[in-house]
């Protein structure tokens, strides 16, 4: 083979080369990720909850009621 030729056997092999080694880097990663455990979307929300307990619920309605009451108090 002339020296031709090995370049255009290196041009035709060298996007398979490429796609070969990024696929081997990936592979790699893929199972450090895969040995760490991922929390669950609900574990990872619950920071941002703002669902009132039963307590501050009924808190809430009592100071509503309360308002409402007294809206109706001062119209009449």
């Amino acid at each position: 083979m002339t020296s031709s030729e090995h370049r255009r056997v290196a041009k035709r092999l060298l996007p398979f080369a490429i796609i070969a080694a990024f696929a081997a880097g990936l592979a790699g990663c893929s199972e450090s990720i895969s040995s760490v455990s991922v929390p669950r979307f609900s574990e990872l929300m619950r920071g941002y909850d703002d669902t009132l307990t039963a307590q501050q619920q009924k808190d809430a309605i009592a100071e509503l009621q309360k308002d409402q009451a007294q809206a109706e108090a001062a119209k009449n």
